[in-house]
């Protein structure tokens, strides 16, 4: 996981910079034969600044990803207290619309098994915001995983097929899970 944001420019550079240099290693290589030394060479940093910053290359792409889902409860916020679930999905396809490169990076690093935890969370920052932190049952918990599972299954799909099916269908159907989610 990745080091807890930091402000300081120096480390905010140094982030960007491996960022970059990963996604263009990951036009020339397979993103598993890259390596740290591969990757801090690409963006002339030294190795240890990565090891100060990361743990893993696969972080990289997590806290990028963190970066984007940070932008989206933002931007959310009001519409998941009013229960304007279908314009909390309109905005979720345009991160993702607006932030391909990004995870269509990740998807070629086949880390789902990580993206999925972390949609979880997600899905609970959700449910947080919907129920005003009240305590969660059980049932709540397991509706967290059913929309974490199925929003993510629907977003990646949706990336991996050029994103040509029109967002207003995954919208409403995304809204729908929203609802279902707010409801448990």
């Amino acid at each position: 996981m990745a080091i807890k944001n930091n402000n300081d420019r120096r480390v905010l550079r140094s982030r960007s910079l491996l960022f970059k240099a990963l996604l263009a290693l990951m036009k020339e290589m397979d993103y598993k034969s890259i390596g740290v030394k591969d990757l801090t060479d690409k963006a002339d940093i030294a190795r240890p600044t990565f090891y100060r910053n990361y743990e893993s290359i696969d972080d990289i792409l997590i806290e990028e990803m963190d970066r984007r889902f940070d932008e989206y409860f933002r931007i959310i916020k009001v519409d998941v207290l009013a229960g304007n679930f279908l314009s909390a999905s309109e905005k979720l396809f345009k991160i993702w619309k607006k932030n391909r490169i990004l995870f269509m990076a990740m998807q070629k690093a086949n880390i789902n098994h990580k993206i999925l935890d972390r949609f979880d969370e997600y899905a609970l920052r959700i449910k947080k915001i919907a129920s005003g932190n009240r305590e969660l049952s059980t049932k709540s918990l397991f509706a967290i995983h059913f929309f974490a599972g199925g929003a993510y299954m629907v977003l990646n799909n949706w990336l991996q097929n050029n994103m040509e099916t029109p967002t207003d269908e995954l919208s409403e159907l995304l809204k729908e899970s929203f609802e279902f989610l707010a409801a448990q």
